[in-house]
């Protein structure tokens, strides 16, 4: 059943993403057809290829901004709209636990914030071009090989992989505690989004004192070693984990026990 759902918010949510992914590239071709910046450099008088270039870069710019807002909305609608909306009475009527809705919600929410992310990349390539990306790709990973070894390229992704979900069923818990409230729910989710984010950080903060006294003394004195590279980014993974598990946790419990659907 859960195959089914993400396959169900796929498919709803790939009508928009996709057309906007479209969108962004085709800007991107366009201003690297244009070289805007070749193009305002070689010109000793503004004239109207100037106004085509700057144009071009403002609305690329505002396509990536685009991206980044409507992958933040739409998430939030879905969720808000698919469990906590009117479309809440079909959802929970089907076969299906609460904690199943919830990971569909997460790992769709998840896809496409790297979709997204990767389609910007792809598009700041085709306007930047690919002469030096093969060298700029091979300094990066000789960096995260000098820095944290081998271990590094598995640390970091799976660490980005937990801070976005962390990130997102967050903002899920948040709006699944403002539908308690019998009115104002969408400041009642924001509301609840500033707690929750408060406590985490003061959580963290006094986590950080307690692993500092091992791990701080090699950063302070610019002497890292891979191993305390290493450590520092695992107890940062620890966090990630226990604060999801916190938030499903949360989550699922109101949605199954304490749901109250407008």
């Amino acid at each position: 059943m859960l195959a089914k759902l993400m396959k169900y918010e796929f498919k709803a949510t790939s009508r928009i993403f996709i057309p906007l992914y479209a969108v962004l590239l085709v800007f991107s071709i366009v201003n690297r057809i244009i070289n805007p910046d070749n193009l305002i450099r070689s010109s000793s008088n503004f004239d109207i290829f100037d106004i085509f270039a700057i144009v071009g870069v403002t609305l690329y710019i505002g396509m990536i901004i685009a991206v980044v807002i409507v992958t933040l909305i739409i998430m939030i609608q879905r969720y808000y709209k698919n469990l906590l909306g009117d479309e809440g009475y079909l959802m929970f009527t089907l076969p299906v636990q609460s904690w199943k809705l919830i990971i569909s919600k997460v790992i769709t929410s998840v896809t496409w914030s790297i979709l997204s992310f990767l389609t910007t990349i792809v598009s700041l390539i085709i306007i930047m071009g690919t002469k030096n990306l093969g060298t700029d790709i091979r300094e990066i990973f000789e960096f995260i090989k000098t820095s944290m070894g081998a271990a590094g390229f598995v640390i970091l992704p799976l660490y980005g992989l937990l801070m976005l979900a962390s990130s997102i069923i967050m903002i899920f818990t948040a709006i699944t505690l403002g539908q308690l409230f019998s009115k104002h729910r969408v400041i009642a989710s924001f509301g609840m989004y500033c707690a929750i984010y408060a406590v985490y950080q003061l959580i963290l903060l006094l986590y950080m004192l307690l692993i500092g006294n091992n791990i701080a003394p090699a950063f302070l004195r610019g002497t890292p070693s891979i191993l305390d590279i290493n450590l520092f980014l695992l107890f940062f993974i620890l966090f990630e984990c226990v604060r999801i598990s916190i938030n499903f946790v949360i989550t699922n419990n109101i949605l199954k026990n304490k749901l109250n659907l407008e």
